[in-house]
């Protein structure tokens, strides 16, 4: 059986066409070492993102730079707001650091006063964050800074999914680093671009930082073919636009059509996905079953943090496949 895999958070137009004449036109450099700088790339992204090269880091996916920082902070105590994605408490744990969660119930919205920063030296945000969506306000972000400043707290920011959101909307984490240097920020190329299989991610923080995460990094850590493929897929504008456009036409959609199914409540969200609250008609893992019986995957969230397995995550995907997972929604509800 094929199935339609809506657990992974992945734009639904697949790679720029660009991408795949870079990947072809560059299979003859494998015979090569990468270029372990990533020159011409981090070109690209210093003129997009508004930053300068020397705050620029690469890495294989972004998660390898939270792993990489995590073994440069080695911090001793830190905050990290829940749900969220994984990864940022796997890292710290490499490194023995104490882990307070700030669980965020009952809307998952950020409250910055709540957020219990005393005695941390790190804190880490996801926005939007994975898995509930939320968009955390630039004024609510100024105020999480101010109470970092107070305890000197690191600040690590993922902004893996930023470029789905509305343009209106965005605003960049990187750009309060002139007022505060201990802040850390996460670009991912691999969810917006579809490009999971090739792995690529950005960082973006003071000079400093990155000089030392650089002596850590292994020294060609981001291959031949990544580098090709975004330098290829940082000059398509207009496919930039339109999975913009289709992400939030199909994200209302789906969030309208999925409100109506008996039930079932997804949260607001800016991203490529939608966090479903499953109101107890049906087992979470019956769900899950009755979906996958039907060539269907969906990202059950009994294992994040401050949910349980009445949630379920869905990544927004074009008309024909949103479709078909509200079709076969309809009949496991039934």
């Amino acid at each position: 059986m094929e199935f339609l895999d809506f657990s992974a958070n992945i734009n639904p137009l697949g790679p720029p066409q660009g991408v795949f004449k870079a990947i072809r036109d560059n299979l003859a450099q494998i015979v090569h070492y990468p270029e372990p700088e990533g020159r011409e790339l981090k070109g690209l992204l210093s003129r997009r993102l508004g930053v300068g090269v020397d705050n620029l880091i690469l890495g294989n996916g972004a998660v390898e730079l939270i792993y990489l920082l995590a073994q440069v902070l080695k911090p001793a105590k830190a905050l990290i707001p829940v749900p969220t994605f994984s990864e940022y408490g796997a890292a710290l744990n490499c490194q023995d650091t104490q882990i307070i969660l700030s669980y965020l119930q009952p809307d998952f919205k950020l409250n910055p006063s709540s957020l219990e920063l005393t005695g941390c030296d790190l804190l880490v945000l996801c926005n939007p964050n994975n898995p509930t969506g939320y968009f955390l306000p630039e004024t609510d972000f100024k105020a999480v800074l101010a109470r970092a400043r107070q305890e000197r707290a690191f600040v690590v920011v993922d902004e893996s999914f930023m470029d789905f959101v509305t343009p209106s909307r965005q605003w960049r984490a990187f750009d309060y680093l002139a007022e505060y240097d201990r802040l850390f920020v996460l670009y991912s190329l691999t969810k917006f671009f579809g490009i999971p299989g090739l792995r690529l991610g950005c960082g973006i923080g003071s000079s400093g930082l990155v000089k030392q995460l650089a002596a850590h990094k292994d020294p060609w850590n981001v291959n031949s073919l990544a580098l090709a493929a975004g330098a290829a897929a940082l000059r398509e504008p207009e496919y930039e636009d339109r999975s913009r456009l289709l992400v939030e036409q199909e994200r209302n959609f789906l969030s309208y059509e999925l409100s109506r199914l008996p039930g079932l409540h997804p949260f607001p969200a800016a991203a490529n996905f939608l966090l479903v609250h499953n109101r107890g008609l049906i087992r979470g893992r019956d769900l899950v079953q009755g979906l996958g019986s039907k060539g269907i995957l969906i990202r059950d969230c009994g294992n994040f943090p401050g949910l349980g397995e009445e949630y379920f995550r869905v990544a927004v995907k074009d008309r024909e496949s949103n479709s078909q997972l509200l079709e076969a929604l309809a009949l496991v509800l039934k």
